[in-house]
């Protein structure tokens, strides 16, 4: 679909409740995400281990669920990172550049 490297391909099922169980989310939020949301699949990993490259001293992985949910690993310890894409759109747009390069 993005044109990634088929090493990076992952093809785990996610369980809803990991995408709000470490953030503040309001019953009302949870509901509706829970009722309109049917199932999630984490497609791809980008990762230095899955597109042959070495990994960062600090960084050994950056997740990005959505413009304003990205996750950095360092040193086997997950963190929400502070930065966020200013919109959707900007997120696609960086999607679609990474594919292009690919």
């Amino acid at each position: 679909m993005l044109g990634l490297p088929k090493s990076t391909e992952f093809n785990k099922r996610i369980p809803k409740q990991k995408f709000y169980e470490n953030i503040a989310v309001t019953p009302a939020m949870k509901k509706a995400f829970v009722e309109q949301i049917r199932i999630i699949y984490w497609r791809n990993k980008i990762a230095a281990t899955t597109l042959n490259l070495a990994a960062g001293e600090q960084v050994t992985e950056i997740m990005v669920n959505g413009p304003d949910a990205i996750f950095v690993e360092r040193a086997g310890k997950l963190s929400r990172w502070e930065k966020t894409f200013t919109s959707g759109e900007k997120l696609e747009d960086v999607i679609q550049h990474a594919a292009a390069a690919s």
